[in-house]
């Protein structure tokens, strides 16, 4: 390959960005999508995911979080600037909801089009949950419905564009996030 060839092919690539990646349509908010999925022995079903609204928090709420990872353990929450996002999830199929993962189905994605995974299980000290009413349930995983309070945090300056899932299965799926993000939870 000569040098003007590689050169061309490193500027398409460069100009190109995210040219692999397909659009997704936006949702509102509230909107529910079905998620395919299969379970023991094949068995398929959907699980709902169905974000209700947006409100951005302040750096502040952050100090002194920590958040529970799957394994048990805990470490503190990151800093930046945290988007809580009301979610419910629902298991439409014969199998049982994956709790300790499911909340990762939810992507956010920050202007510069960087995606950002939700915290795993904030651990909120009493009085200070900004998601009063939308937080973890406790109990069994088989759970029909769950509804969570996802938290994203993001780096300093950056701002919520879109919410995307992240399931696994080929299905992708996307919510618009207004631009004036209120400070106050949303009502249900």
């Amino acid at each position: 390959m000569s040098r003007l060839a590689l050169a061309v092919a490193l500027v398409g690539i460069v100009l190109c960005g995210g040219c692999g990646e397909e659009e997704l349509p936006k949702r509102r908010l509230g909107t529910s999508v079905d998620l395919p999925v299969s379970v023991l022995n094949d068995v398929d079903g959907t699980i709902s995911v169905t974000p209700f609204g947006v409100w951005r928090g302040k750096p502040d709420d952050l100090i002194g979080l920590n958040v529970r990872h799957n394994d048990g353990t805990e470490e503190p929450a990151p800093s930046g600037t945290p988007y809580y996002v009301p979610t419910s999830f629902g298991n439409h199929s014969p199998g049982i909801m994956p709790k300790p993962s499911i909340h990762r189905w939810v992507r956010a994605v920050d202007t510069d089009g960087e995606y950002v995974v939700p915290l795993d299980d904030p651990q909120w000290q009493p009085g200070k949950d900004p998601c009063e009413g939308f937080t973890f349930r406790e109990g069994d995983s088989a759970v029909e419905v769950l509804d969570v309070c996802l938290v994203f945090v993001l780096p300093e300056g950056a701002e919520l564009d879109y919410l995307r899932t992240a399931a696994p299965g080929e299905e992708r799926f996307a919510w618009a996030v207004p631009r004036n993000h209120s400070t106050a939870p949303p009502r249900r």
